[in-house]
């Protein structure tokens, strides 16, 4: 879901742009590429089912969260 700004996504053959409040379902194993937009983007991923090959990956330490300011 993109929250702020825009990106342009490529999943497959089909491109699209979205703005704030749009979403995109990209099927699994389907080759997929997104490019922000000039103003930058803030989105949300969200996967189902979970990645599990994400589980096991080596986590970072926190860091400050980075809002949009406008």
């Amino acid at each position: 879901m993109c929250l702020s700004g825009s990106v342009v996504f490529r999943v497959g053959d089909e491109t699209r742009e979205l703005g704030p409040g749009d979403t995109w379902s990209i099927p699994g194993n389907v080759p997929h590429e997104v490019q922000v937009g000039p103003e930058g983007a803030v989105v949300i991923d969200v996967f189902v089912p979970t990645r599990d090959d994400w589980r096991e990956a080596e986590r970072v330490g926190q860091r400050k969260p980075r809002w949009p300011t406008s």
